[in-house]
């Protein structure tokens, strides 16, 4: 493979991260709705350590660093905050 088939696939993959990304922010916005509706506290630090907890170890599996995991899963629940803020406005 060349380097510019090797960025192509990197590129397709890119597209599919940011796609994932999309529907995962989607189902932020249910979970909001589902926690306004139903008054259930924005914020789920027990949560938020399971979802790192596993994230890491799926991302040791497969040869991932942790720092590299924690850091990308906290960039990523944090945008579900902003998300959940604005929809339950508290």
């Amino acid at each position: 493979m060349n380097l510019e088939d090797a960025r192509k696939k990197i590129d397709d993959i890119d597209t599919n991260i940011i796609d994932l990304l999309s529907k995962r922010l989607s189902f932020v916005s249910v979970i909001a709705r589902y926690k306004l509706k139903h008054n259930i506290d924005r914020k789920d630090e027990k949560r938020e350590e399971e979802i790192l907890k596993n994230k890491t170890y799926l991302g040791a599996k497969k040869g991932l660093d942790d720092k590299y995991i924690i850091d990308l899963y906290k960039r990523i629940i944090l945008e579900s905050h902003i998300i959940e803020k604005k929809i339950m406005k508290r």
